[in-house]
């Protein structure tokens, strides 16, 4: 008896966990829709992810590593405005899903600018380009 005693609470264990993780799981997809569907956050996070690639693959181009975190704090803030807390606000920052979401708009863009992989040249001249227009992702670089 003891021993089907135990078989049983081990099963409605295992049941429960599942639909007490569901709950969470299905919060932070909500969380994560909210935050790609907010155009300043999810733009931001474009331009960082931009400016990262350019600093990385361009000698002649370094980053402006205090405006890129300031800039990567108020991006946090305004999530934080929105409501969510800090783990929220990291989990859509770690998911897989989001930075694959991510990585391929960042390559469309870098396609669409003429940029080759390949060729690192082509990367300054789209940084150049992006500082030149002080736009977001420019004004998170510095020509050298």
């Amino acid at each position: 008896m003891m021993r089907g005693a135990r078989h049983i609470a081990l099963v409605l264990a295992l049941v429960a966990m599942p639909a007490a993780a569901m709950p969470a799981a299905a919060s932070q997809a909500a969380v994560n829709d909210a935050l790609r569907g907010n155009p300043s956050i999810y733009n931001g996070l474009f331009a960082i992810a931009v400016a990262d690639q350019v600093r990385k693959k361009c000698d002649s181009i370094s980053p402006r590593m205090v405006s890129a975190f300031l800039f990567a704090r108020s991006l946090q803030a305004e999530a934080r405005e929105m409501g969510f807390s800090d783990d929220e606000i990291d989990a859509f920052l770690d998911s897989d899903a989001e930075k694959d979401r991510l990585r391929a708009s960042v390559t469309r863009y870098f396609a669409q600018n003429g940029v080759v992989e390949s060729d690192p040249e082509t990367y300054c001249a789209l940084g150049r380009t992006e500082i030149a227009r002080a736009s977001q992702a420019g004004v998170l670089l510095r020509a050298r």
